[in-house]
């Protein structure tokens, strides 16, 4: 070979070696960038929102509230884990409905605000479970040891749980009657594997999800015709109206996951922020077109030493991603406050999530969630 053609092939492998560098450094930049812009593209819009109670009307255990709107009306269901009350948001006005004793983990309340399924620890390490009419004021009993995963059907008729994360029931609440559709000793190893977690009954073709560290999987409401359609393991998920995505919480940012394309698209950020907390709750509404969420980064730590100062703040913001338009708007932009785990109400029109606030009264800083109503545009 010559020494004219030993130069030009040198010089053709080094020219191809920095294209290829450059192509590979300018489609991470792209990506960088693209994750950049996405960062760009996230609007300011606050929009009306108001305290429905005060901080010095509610409970100190009101700092571990759960929200759930009832359908079709201007209330939620007020979880205080030690009792239910229904509050109404115009008016402020609170009803009690029902004291616990020793609750095990959330009461799960129905859609319509109906019932609620709660597990109550009894001495002598027992427990047992029991569904309540709100309106009606009976209880009857479900089961006995701590049901977990808890999931209502979409007409509220029916409920999947798990028991100890190795059995699956449905209990019809007209016939008061649990039974048992899926047990993890008679598993397909080469379908599922491990435990599983959390059941869910999707929006309309009465099916019934179920997650596992293999995947997540679909069966009927017996338990037949299980199979696995997504290798992903996405945690705190939702399913969309189409029942085709779900989207979906993680450590890092939100997601939608494309269940027959098998796509996953980031739309909610994620922080290296040394306070960041990961988020891992989420609200679709209803007709599937928005998700709201919150980004959390926790103020500084502090032992509370002394109960005479504030407790330290840090900053939540709710954010709302549009399916169609693919825009990111914060509704809240409000510095140094809390607020977190959004719910849309049936009418997609409103948001009710929670907020910190804190207060002296007279002897400590007290601390307690305010519910607050977002009227959305």
């Amino acid at each position: 070979m010559s020494k004219k053609r030993l130069i030009k092939g040198v010089t053709f492998i080094v020219v191809l070696c920095l294209l290829v560098g450059m192509v590979v450094a300018l489609n991470s930049q792209e990506a960088f960038c693209d994750g950049q812009q996405k960062e760009k593209q996230v609007k300011i819009m606050p929009m009306p929102q108001r305290k429905i109670l005060s901080a010095e009307a509610l409970p100190a255990e009101l700092k571990y509230v759960e929200l759930q709107w009832i359908q079709g009306e201007d209330k939620v269901v007020v979880n205080l884990r030690t009792s239910i009350e229904i509050l109404d948001i115009n008016t402020g006005k609170r009803e009690k409905v029902l004291e616990i004793k020793n609750v095990y983990d959330w009461p799960s309340i129905s859609s319509d605000g109906r019932n609620v399924i709660f597990t109550e620890l009894i001495p002598y390490e027992r427990s047992e479970t029991y569904i309540y009419n709100l309106k009606g004021k009976k209880k009857e009993f479900i089961s006995k040891g701590i049901v977990e995963g808890i999931n209502w059907s979409p007409d509220g008729r029916y409920v999947v749980y798990t028991r100890l994360n190795k059995e699956v029931y449905v209990f019809d609440v007209e016939e008061g009657k649990s039974k048992k559709i899926l047990e993890s000793d008679f598993w397909d190893p080469e379908l599922l594997g491990g435990e599983f977690d959390v059941p869910k009954w999707l929006p309309k073709s009465n099916k019934i999800s179920i997650l596992t560290n293999e995947g997540l999987c679909v069966m009927n409401p017996d338990g037949t015709d299980l199979r696995r359609i997504s290798n992903e393991v996405p945690g705190n998920y939702q399913w969309f109206p189409d029942e085709k995505r779900i989207c979906f919480a993680s450590g890092g940012g939100v997601f939608i996951l494309d269940i027959e394309k098998n796509i996953r698209t980031k739309i909610g950020k994620a922080s290296d922020h040394p306070r960041y907390i990961p988020m891992d709750d989420l609200s679709l509404s209803p007709d599937g077109k928005k998700v709201a969420y919150h980004y959390a980064i926790f103020g500084p730590e502090d032992p509370y030493e002394d109960e005479r100062r504030p407790p330290p703040q840090g900053d939540s913001e709710i954010y709302i991603y549009d399916v169609e338009t693919k825009e990111t708007v914060n509704i809240t932009n409000t510095p140094n406050q809390l607020e977190e785990f959004p719910r849309w109400s049936s009418d997609g029109k409103r948001i009710i999530c929670k907020v910190d606030e804190s207060f002296f009264d007279g002897e400590c800083w007290r601390e307690v969630r305010i519910p607050i109503v977002i009227e959305v545009k």
